[in-house]
């Protein structure tokens, strides 16, 4: 088992840790993508402020013609989508750890991106078919901010989940020998 899992039996079930896989490479090409936007924003910011400012008599006389405000909207909207999901995936190679806790009532997956913090909690009648998945990643498993990577598995509710960003397989194993142990119940199908 790698240094980046801890697992802990408590008496309230278990907690297994799980920090990110750092990818250098990747950290310092999101870091760059994440100036830039900065800088395209604040340009962009300003221009399309200036335009409003300057064109608002002449577009005023045309009801149909954009204003300012919904040119700004236009360009604000899916740029903070996309600075959103870029932010998210900076702060989780940075900082990021996933914390699974395994009971008798189910599992409750914390995802922590430093500052921010996503949950979610799966009841045990609803989860069936843990098992491991591996998936073809060259990047190293990259959060988008979403739960879609991980190679541990399960079948919630008749929708696929996913959980445990981790590279190694025997790592996984681990994690999924060490539920089996205190949780056999959980691999009934």
């Amino acid at each position: 088992m790698t240094p980046q899992i801890t697992m802990q039996d408590i008496d309230r079930g278990l907690i297994i840790t799980i920090h990110s896989h750092k990818n250098r490479f990747f950290l310092g090409i999101l870091a760059l993508w994440l100036v830039i936007l900065l800088v395209i924003f604040i340009f962009a910011g300003i221009r399309i402020a200036d335009i409003s400012s300057e064109d608002l008599g002449r577009f005023s006389a045309n009801p149909m013609a954009p204003s300012g405000k919904v040119m700004l909207t236009l360009f604000i909207v899916p740029f903070l989508i996309i600075f959103y999901y870029s932010a998210l995936t900076f702060l989780w190679q940075l900082v990021g750890r996933e914390v699974i806790l395994v009971d008798e009532k189910g599992m409750l997956i914390v995802r922590n991106y430093g500052l921010f913090r996503t949950s979610a909690s799966y009841e045990r009648s609803g989860i069936d078919h843990i098992e491991i998945q591996s998936r073809f990643n060259p990047l190293g498993y990259i959060s988008y901010g979403d739960r879609s990577d991980g190679i541990i598995t399960f079948n919630y509710q008749n929708r696929l989940k996913r959980c445990g960003p981790v590279n190694d397989t025997n790592d996984a194993e681990t994690i999924l020998k060490k539920i089996n142990s205190k949780y056999p119940d959980y691999f009934k199908a």
